[in-house]
């Protein structure tokens, strides 16, 4: 796939959401993001996007959305061998 085409319209999606206060949707938009910034490798803006998304998600207590972006947190860092950092989020 190429991820490199989600980029606009997730950005998109994120503003209106952030415009709403829709903080569950940000979360869900952030995660997308996120998710795509992994599947062309760029971990650092990967992390921040789920980073930004899990802080949100606590604020709202979401608890999936929680789940999901520390899973997908500790995969990043299980993929660049930092195994106490995943191990903290897994």
């Amino acid at each position: 796939p190429n991820c490199g085409e989600a980029f606009k319209p997730w950005q998109q999606a994120l503003k209106f959401y952030q415009q709403l206060y829709d903080y569950e949707n940000e979360a869900i938009t952030l995660e997308k993001l996120g998710n795509a910034y992994y599947c062309v490798s760029d971990y650092t803006k990967a992390i921040q996007h789920y980073s930004e998304a899990l802080e949100i998600s606590k604020k709202i207590n979401n608890i999936p959305i929680q789940i999901k972006n520390n899973s997908n947190l500790g995969n990043i860092y299980n993929i660049l061998a930092n195994y106490v950092e995943a191990e903290k989020y897994y």
